[in-house]
């Protein structure tokens, strides 16, 4: 369920669970006397729960609150802040040995999420505790001494860039998506990670919330709790059938920055053990904050011209089709497949990416030089062939973390050159026979159903030769498998 507080991604909106804290009964006791009076202003390192001024967390009717509060699922009141928006306080207030700024109306919220007051970083050189943390000696006996949740202390060392995410860092910018990774060097104490506080004391870095003003974010798999009973959905937010109940614990492992409409409104998590369902950060409580990623990363495979402001477009056989694809700006096209394809007239197997008819690329008529439309091509162009496409991987470069799977090898590319035989053709007969009609597939995108639709033609084609080869039966069951998928798994929501 998604929690109703919109903002525009424009202001660098950082949306996350705020972790629980502890509730206590101690009386406030008051540093400055609370006016109606603004004393300054604040920015906050992430979303944190509105207190009372005995500490306890602030439960009200659900959604009922006024901007900019908004409630989890059990009514406490949240706080939702930009991180590089402000907002007023009016006091600060000592509760229960911890300091809180009050922000109005009964709201206080702890210092421990607070970054900058006055435009005055706080939080730079400091640890903030997610967890009630025992020190440690640098041979990882405890000292006897602990710090409390949120407790802000000073560390030893020095924050450094990377270029590669180590088990523990924090970006500058979470939601920018060329955002710097950075990391503050740990000691490794029988097989743990530790921040070093000096004079021989260390912290176990999995119990770390912030690191100068920034949110720790662990680069593995974090345990999460369902707050309430919700169903899985894909990575284009279409619900799937897998139950989770509230209470069950889930592994995750990943951050994403999901397709918005009307603005941010959080993030989606990846389910550990199964990878193509994510969960939405509103309906889970977890341990420790992951590294994030925009879902076009995770949907999307993007090259760019190598040289120049085009693309050139192969068949199957690897033969120049006398198209090629304007990628003016250096924009990127997109691609969905890796292939060996064997070229007879060189002799040998070269590595193709299969091109993905997504989003209305500009064509080019290689000897007229002038645009095409897809409904324009050259006779000779069947319309299956649009939709298999190949793009030489000499020619791009490949601009995606996540590296594509190989579809098959170099000595398979030649082997496979031999005529099929029905045996061969057995499993892309079932396929085709099992899938229904395309005009029955609901997508927003036509070139999705026209992709589906042309690789079932492809597929029919080929079952229907006999001159066709394995390497061709081969490409059309993965081409129809893909494109089937992709109805799905593509179909993104669109806006107005």
């Amino acid at each position: 369920m998604k929690i109703t507080k919109k903002f525009s991604i424009g202001f660098s909106v950082v949306a996350l669970i705020a972790s629980h804290f502890l509730v206590n009964i101690n009386q406030p006791q008051a540093i400055q006397a609370a006016k109606q009076v603004s004393k300054g202003k604040i920015t906050f390192i992430k979303n944190d729960y509105l207190y009372d001024k005995f500490g306890h967390k602030i439960k009200v009717k659900r959604n009922t609150s006024p901007d900019p509060f908004t409630t989890d699922h059990q009514g406490y009141k949240i706080i939702y802040t930009y991180e590089d928006s402000d907002f007023s306080y009016y006091a600060i207030n000592k509760i229960n040995g911890q300091k809180y700024y009050n922000l109005g109306g009964g709201n206080y919220v702890n210092a421990a999420v607070v970054k900058d007051v006055n435009q005055k970083d706080t939080k730079k050189g400091k640890l903030v505790l997610a967890n009630k943390s025992l020190i440690y000696t640098a041979k990882g006996k405890p000292t006897g001494q602990s710090l409390a949740q949120n407790a802000i202390v000073t560390y030893y060392g020095k924050v450094r860039p990377t270029t590669t995410m180590p088990k523990y860092f924090f970006y500058d910018e979470d939601l920018n998506k060329q955002k710097q990774i950075f990391y503050l060097p740990t000691k490794t104490i029988n097989n743990k990670q530790y921040y070093a506080l000096g004079q021989n004391r260390y912290l176990r870095a999995d119990n770390i919330a912030s690191i100068d003003g920034h949110i720790a974010r662990y680069n593995g798999v974090s345990s999460a709790t369902l707050l309430a009973t919700a169903k899985t959905s894909t990575l284009s937010q279409h619900q799937t059938n897998h139950l989770l109940k509230k209470g069950q614990k889930i592994k995750i492992d990943l951050a994403v920055i999901p397709r918005y409409l009307d603005g941010f409104e959080g993030y989606i998590y990846r389910l550990h053990d199964y990878p193509d369902e994510y969960i939405d950060e509103a309906d889970i409580t977890f341990r420790n904050d992951l590294p994030i990623i925009d879902y076009t990363a995770l949907a999307f495979n993007p090259v760019t011209p190598v040289t120049g402001n085009s693309i050139k477009l192969f068949d199957f056989t690897g033969n120049p089709s006398g198209i090629s694809i304007q990628t003016t700006n250096n924009n990127s096209i997109l691609i969905d497949g890796l292939f060996y394809l064997w070229l007879p007239n060189e002799h040998k197997a070269t590595l193709f990416y299969h091109f993905l008819n997504y989003d209305n690329p500009k064509l080019i008529n290689d000897q007229t030089q002038q645009p095409l439309k897809q409904n324009d091509l050259p006779n000779n162009v069947a319309a299956a062939n649009y939709s298999n496409y190949f793009i030489k991987a000499s020619d791009v470069k490949f601009n995606n973390q996540n590296k594509l799977q190989i579809q098959n090898m170099e000595q398979q590319a030649q082997n496979d050159q031999v005529i099929a035989t029905n045996a061969d053709k057995s499993e892309l007969q079932k396929l085709f026979m099992s899938f229904e009609n395309t005009n029955k597939v609901i997508t927003q995108y036509s070139d999705l159903k026209a992709n589906y639709r042309n690789a079932l033609t492809n597929a029919s084609q080929v079952l229907r030769s006999n001159k066709a080869t394995i390497a061709q039966v081969n490409e059309a069951t993965w081409l129809l498998e893909t494109t089937s998928k992709q109805l799905i798994s593509l179909d993104f929501p669109l806006g107005d």
